[in-house]
């Protein structure tokens, strides 16, 4: 299944956005503290746009969006405003030969799962040059899964470059409509791991 893409691309501004660790944090009597977290890499559990003065036909839009995802229920992709880039990341480092139709998850430079924009991305092998997507390899837009249709050598490097999107669910949506046809609101994101829902 491949995630929708938002309708506003790039998003709108102004944006308020909370990267989170999910973190525990325990401050003893003693005055010790000790903290941890499960995860590998932070999310961005608040997004939070506000729009003014949108016309009639992107509220439509915007609107008939929020439906169809049935509110908070279903994920989609957006791009982030400033991080949405990778540039030269090493895939598949040299090492052990990979058989066909095995394949690797879509990282960029911390090595943190994002999926990538298939219209936007470009993978390089260090022994074949350029892969053509369908021909060398497939990529799943609904986890960050790229599936080699070809083999790998021991000796060869697969990187990538291109854009990425984040996985993310509706938290609140609301609009506003203080003139005819004229509309303000605000939503909020909250980012989702790519490989769950």
């Amino acid at each position: 299944m491949t995630l929708p893409i938002f309708v506003t691309s790039p998003l709108p501004l102004p944006m308020d956005r909370v990267p989170s660790w999910n973190e525990s944090v325990y401050r003893y009597d003693s005055g010790a503290r000790q903290a941890t977290t499960g995860w590998d890499r932070p999310l961005y559990t608040r997004m939070a746009f506000t729009v003014r003065n949108m016309g009639r036909a992107k509220q439509s839009s915007l609107h008939n969006f929020y439906n169809e995802r049935k509110g908070k229920t279903e994920p989609f992709v957006v791009k982030d405003p400033y991080d949405y880039l990778v540039q030269g990341i090493t895939q598949v480092p040299s090492g052990p030969t990979i058989a066909a139709n095995s394949g690797f998850y879509f990282v960029e430079a911390h090595s943190w799962n994002f999926l990538p924009d298939s219209a936007n991305l470009v993978f390089v092998s260090a022994l074949s040059g350029t892969l053509i997507s369908g021909s060398h390899y497939v990529v799943s837009l609904d986890n960050g899964f790229v599936q080699l249709v070809i083999g790998k050598a021991a000796a060869d490097n697969i990187s990538a470059s291109g854009h990425y999107f984040r996985k993310v669910a509706f938290a609140d949506f609301q609009e506003q409509s203080f003139l005819w046809d004229q509309f303000n609101g605000s939503f909020v994101l909250e980012e989702l791991l790519p490989r769950t829902s």
